[in-house]
């Protein structure tokens, strides 16, 4: 009988772990942010590597392309802001669920 409650409690163990773990990665570790969009003289010159001449001239297609980058950007910030919000809110109510005090993290 010993050890059969040896065993589910190792069981349990070994199921909750992977959880602990990627809660962490989701909500305890330091993440990273983006902030705001390169300014278009950035953008020009540093991530798409086009010549000072170009990034001076201000062109109709390279202003579209710009636009089209700082709106992903955006999408991809709210994006993480969205998921930050429901990985807290999953490991708030596992935490919820936990025998013990409360965690700092349910105040």
């Amino acid at each position: 009988m010993l050890n059969l409650k040896y065993a589910r409690n190792g069981l349990a163990a070994a199921t909750v772990a992977p959880f602990a773990a990627w809660a962490y990665q989701a909500v305890g570790a330091p993440e990273k942010q983006v902030d705001q969009a390169w300014s278009f003289d950035m953008w020009c010159l540093e991530m798409q590597l086009y010549p000072a001449k170009r990034c001076d001239a201000h062109t109709p297609e390279d202003l579209q392309d710009y636009q089209q980058y700082r709106a992903d950007v955006e999408k991809y910030r709210q994006e993480q802001q969205s998921r930050a919000k429901r990985d807290q809110d999953l490991l708030s109510r596992f935490n919820r669920n936990l025998p013990g005090p409360p965690s700092a993290t349910t105040r």
